[in-house]
């Protein structure tokens, strides 16, 4: 099986799929990358793919392994969820509306879509910051514009987990009102804060060295907007 990064053949990946998977990461890692797509034979592998217990079997005759600079990665990932996540607005205001007009297969539809883009935004979130050698206690969100206190960047993640409980409890329960509520209100705020939330994160990929926490050394004037404790 031959195996492949970024062009360049990986020396001693091993006969299985999931060894090349390991040799490549460690050999991107070794770059200062990280692996970003992985195709069998010219075919892209889904996360499900690479994710079976099966992928230990030999597989294919060539692997390719794309990477990516971390910081990159994280930054365009982040702005790609910024407009998502007006659809994720649009959709709860729609699920509310059907919900509450009696309409519960057109408005869990709509919540599905919205919940599935926030499931993205807290993956998101959680992986760059990780990846940008950082831990979510970490980060504190500055707000420039409105002159109140900074607020760490775990507070806001832990209101967005307690809307979503919310929804899951009130979906168990059958509460209308509350799931109408919670979508209307808390997670419509949580839904406006969270876009400058990505906008502040993915700035600070562009200053932060991975591993060292401190602003880019080609970024001498960075933005304000996150600072880290």
């Amino acid at each position: 099986m031959r195996v492949r990064l970024d062009g360049e053949d990986v020396r001693n990946p091993g006969a299985t799929l999931a060894t090349a998977i390991d040799a490549a990461r460690l050999k991107a890692e070794e770059r200062g990358r990280v692996v970003v797509e992985v195709r069998l034979d010219g075919r892209a592998l889904t996360e499900e793919e690479l994710s079976r217990d099966d992928r230990s079997e030999r597989m294919g005759s060539v692997v390719e392994f794309v990477s990516a600079e971390p910081r990159s990665l994280v930054r365009v990932t982040l702005l790609e969820l910024i407009p998502m996540l007006e659809g994720a607005l649009a959709q709860q205001d729609r699920a509310s509306d059907e919900i509450g007009a009696g309409r519960m297969q057109e408005g869990l539809q709509a919540l599905a879509s919205a919940l599935e883009i926030w499931n993205g935004v807290q993956r998101a979130v959680g992986d760059g910051v990780r990846l940008l050698g950082m831990e979510v206690g970490d980060v504190t969100l500055a707000h420039a514009d409105s002159g109140a206190d900074p607020e760490p960047l775990a507070d806001r993640v832990e209101r967005l987990a307690a809307c979503l409980t919310e929804i899951k409890r009130s979906l168990q329960a059958q509460d209308v009102s509350a799931l109408c509520d919670v979508l209307s209100y808390d997670l419509k705020e949580e839904g406006e804060r969270w876009q400058g939330v990505l906008q502040s994160l993915a700035d600070l990929a562009t200053q932060t060295v991975r591993g060292s926490g401190a602003p880019d050394a080609q970024s001498p004037n960075p933005e304000p907007g996150v600072t880290e404790r």
